[in-house]
């Protein structure tokens, strides 16, 4: 069913004149990696390849921020809680989310370059172990649209974001990298979530 959902997202993707991956299919792909995790079934093994998929997102646009935000560490201290929360210490990952969040915004009234998504996709990442992924795999629709509240966007909408240079109706991004940043997600993210996990 996962290749099946790949395909589909892969044309759909290359079919729009801007390139995004709307929620929808995004959805639909966290929905194929497994069921949703719940309080019993925490870190479990479909929790586990969403958050990895998240990570590599981060990972992925990193260099911009490092290039942009030279002495600022937001994603590395995100991506630092993740790994101890998968590795199961017990810290308040609810308060370091929110002081996280709250230093992207200043940062991003500051100084707000695109390069500023790659800190919101990385503290999103953080909430994706925290929650796992919102979505309801008992009612996916492949048209559903993003929200527009940005506490609403996921990692890997934010991800792209710094890819693209902006947003999907922002004429100043790029739809090309946009493209480039899916197909990526799509085929070796989803790979990348998968190792160590199975």
């Amino acid at each position: 069913m996962l290749i099946e959902s790949q395909k589909l997202a892969l044309a759909a993707v290359r079919n729009r004149a801007d390139h995004h991956l709307t929620l929808g299919l995004r959805e639909l792909i966290w929905s194929d990696l497994g069921d949703r995790a719940t309080p019993g079934s925490y870190m479990n093994q479909a929790h586990l390849k969403r958050i990895s998929l998240a990570v590599a997102g981060v990972k992925y646009v990193l260099p911009l921020w490092q290039q942009k935000y030279k002495n600022n560490n937001i994603p590395l201290v995100a991506l630092s809680t993740i790994n101890k929360l998968v590795a199961g210490d017990q810290i308040d990952a609810s308060a370091i989310f929110d002081q996280l969040w709250a230093e992207t915004i200043h940062l991003s009234v500051e100084q707000p370059f695109t390069e500023i998504a790659v800190g919101f996709s990385a503290v999103q990442a953080l909430s994706t172990a925290m929650f796992d992924e919102f979505f309801d795999s008992t009612k996916l629709d492949v048209k559903r649209r993003d929200d527009d509240d940005p506490e609403n966007h996921d990692s890997s909408y934010y991800a792209s974001v710094a890819a693209a240079g902006g947003e999907p109706l922002s004429p100043q991004s790029s739809s090309e990298r946009r493209l480039e940043f899916w197909n990526w997600w799509l085929t070796d993210g989803i790979k990348i979530s998968f190792i160590d996990k199975d």
